[in-house]
């Protein structure tokens, strides 16, 4: 049986560094005023980062906001502002255009007589920024904006870009992984915990989509095994519905980020290689990869088919 996570476990295994200020008044906060760490307790309002890790060059910027109870805050209207922080010290680079993104969360629950049951959840959201880091070091975002019509403090957390991440960054190429499909399993319970199985997902290794030429998308989850619940929406609710539309332009593939024999036994999320060759530490992970091999698109954590979609068709240009 799947163990069932709370909605702050959920958030705790994406959080790299949260801090907040309560609402309470509505003035501009000192920009040289970026402490080391903000308790999160008794906020009003905490803003949780959404990334395993950032690097210098263009990255897909995730948040969440979260109530004073822990749920999800799905209604904000909110801008962005990104600073360059030396100790406590911020200079400001840009103020940048913010968008919400939310997706339905469900899982599905394996048996322990193999059966396959899909459980509807909660909508789950976060608040995406396309921003491009241009220098490694300590930064700082500030979130600002109104919830259900009231102004609320402007809310800052500080985290730390890479000169070089181990994800493939955009325009990177994407590495040649040659993961196990079809052809290599007697039944496809061995490499997708979909509910129903989509073997139109598990045709082609990577090596062999980026050898056809087109461009790919590749998704990164596990609907029984996720430790965060977004997992399954990430096959059903974005992949196979951007396979139904883009089917016969682009190559979907759909990998299981954890080797299913030792799940199921109970012996822990053990990463196949492909998770380790795409230098993943969490899941879900979505990547768009262009004609030439090359990464166009990166999408981690909370995402949707509009979005990932528009990605891809960038690639493909006007039908």
């Amino acid at each position: 049986m799947r163990r069932l996570f709370t909605l702050a476990a959920i958030l705790a295994t994406i959080v790299l560094l949260a801090a907040a200020c309560g609402g309470g008044t509505t003035s501009e906060p000192d920009d040289n005023f970026w402490p080391e760490v903000l308790e999160l307790k008794d906020r009003e309002i905490t803003v949780l980062l959404g990334n395993s890790q950032l690097a210098v060059g263009d990255d897909r910027f995730l948040f969440i906001l979260q109530d004073s109870e822990g749920q999800l805050i799905l209604n904000a209207q909110v801008t962005t502002r990104f600073f360059k922080l030396e100790g406590e010290e911020g200079t400001m680079r840009a103020e940048t255009a913010t968008r919400f993104v939310s997706l339905e969360e469900n899982f599905v629950d394996e048996h322990e007589d193999g059966s396959l049951h899909t459980h509807a959840g909660n909508v789950v959201g976060g608040y995406v920024v396309a921003f491009r880091f241009d220098e490694a070091g300590n930064w700082g975002v500030e979130v600002g904006g109104e919830r259900d019509g009231e102004e609320f403090d402007p809310l800052r957390v500080r985290f730390t870009v890479l000169e070089e991440g181990a994800v493939p960054a955009i325009g990177e190429p994407a590495p040649r992984s040659q993961q196990l499909t079809l052809s290599d399993v007697a039944d496809i319970s061995e490499i997708d915990t979909s509910n129903p199985p989509r073997p139109e997902l598990h045709d082609l290794t990577v090596a062999e989509a980026l050898d056809a030429g087109k461009p790919i998308v590749v998704a990164f989850a596990t609907p029984a095994f996720c430790t965060s619940r977004i997992c399954g929406p990430v096959v059903s609710e974005v992949i196979v519905p951007l396979y139904e539309q883009y089917g016969d332009q682009a190559t979907f593939i759909h990998i299981e980020p954890y080797v299913l024999e030792d799940a199921r036994a109970g012996r822990g999320l053990i990463p196949v290689d492909a998770l380790l060759e795409w230098g993943l530490q969490s899941e879900p992970f979505i990547f768009v990869v262009d004609s030439d091999g090359l990464i166009a698109g990166k999408f981690e954590g909370i995402t949707n088919a509009e979005e990932v979609g528009a990605a891809l068709e960038e690639l493909l240009g006007p039908s």
